[in-house]
C-alpha cells in the first residue's frame, strides 16, 4: 500500500485525494 501511495504522489495522481485525507480522518489500513 506504501509503494502504492508514493508511486500515486511522484505521478501526482493523489495531490487532490491527499487533500481530502487531510481534512478527514485516515484509514487504520494506512498506518496513519
Amino acid at each position: 500500500m506504501d509503494t502504492l501511495i508514493e508511486q500515486g504522489i511522484k505521478d501526482g495522481t493523489l495531490n487532490g485525494l491527499s487533500e481530502k485525507w487531510l481534512k478527514a480522518p485516515l484509514p487504520a489500513s494506512l498506518g496513519a
